[in-house]
């Protein structure tokens, strides 16, 4: 199964790659992953400002973040494990020194039924 780690920083301008150690450690765990065969795709987001993208009906409309998301995610974590406690395992190994990580299991096309993949119909 699929699931993706997302890092949620403790503040909003919250950065671990301005921490020489922390960033040592983040590496590290990434190369942890490696080893153990599980990860798919892991990459650091930009914890500056993003924008939203509003979706209503055919309409659509573009603006800031407003402030809604005060932990913005700071980095993330596609693995693939046989299990959610496999996963959250992985998530409580990670060396951030502080916010959160949100575990996610990924919907595949097998468990819906659906003629396409990821929204979109990509593949």
């Amino acid at each position: 199964m699929k699931y993706m780690l997302v890092l949620r920083a403790s503040e909003p301008a919250r950065d671990f790659a301005q921490d020489e150690a922390e960033r040592r450690a983040m590496t590290a765990y990434d190369e942890r992953l490696i080893r153990a065969g599980v990860l798919l795709a892991g990459e650091r987001l930009d914890p500056g400002a993003a924008v939203l993208v509003s979706c209503d009906g055919e309409r659509r409309s573009v603006g800031d973040d407003g402030g809604r998301d005060t932990t913005p995610p700071i980095a993330m974590w596609m693995l693939q494990v046989a299990s959610w406690e496999e996963a959250v395992e992985w998530a409580k190994r990670c060396p951030a020194s502080g916010g959160c990580m949100e575990v996610r299991r990924i919907v595949e096309r097998s468990d819906t039924g659906a003629q396409h993949g990821a929204i979109g119909g990509a593949r």
